[in-house]
């Protein structure tokens, strides 16, 4: 069981290092978390999303963790410390300091047009 949730959580986070979003619009909703590694809000946050695996794999969101904001292609305040939601769309759907609770996240997303015909397609 270890190993499965081990698997699962090194499919659920990519870093992103120069990486184009667009190579991820329409197949997965992004949740960026942005701030320095040894901010404890930010490990505090990638906490609470591990103990969601199941949740986040359902609804297709992938983890991007990132520390540099320099090059990055949204625009964020200097200090900004939190988390981005990018719908399938590439639209920022949310972004808020952390922590963000897991309902309200999970809350944004299931109201998405998008996930409303997912969860249809996946009852029919």
């Amino acid at each position: 069981m270890k190993l499965v949730a081990a698997i699962l959580l090194l499919l659920l986070y990519h870093p992103l290092q120069g990486q184009d979003l667009s190579a991820y619009q329409w197949k997965k909703r992004l949740v960026i978390l942005v701030g320095d590694t040894t901010d404890v809000k930010l490990k505090e946050q990638k906490s609470v999303l591990q103990n969601h695996k199941s949740e986040l794999v359902e609804r297709d969101i992938l983890i991007l963790p990132i520390t540099n904001t320099e090059n990055f292609q949204i625009d964020l305040e200097a200090n900004f410390k939190g988390l981005l939601l990018i719908g399938k769309d590439g639209g920022v759907k949310l972004k808020k300091a952390f922590p963000v609770a897991m309902t309200e996240l999970f809350e944004i997303i299931d109201n998405m047009p998008m996930r409303k015909a997912e969860i249809k397609r996946d009852k029919g």
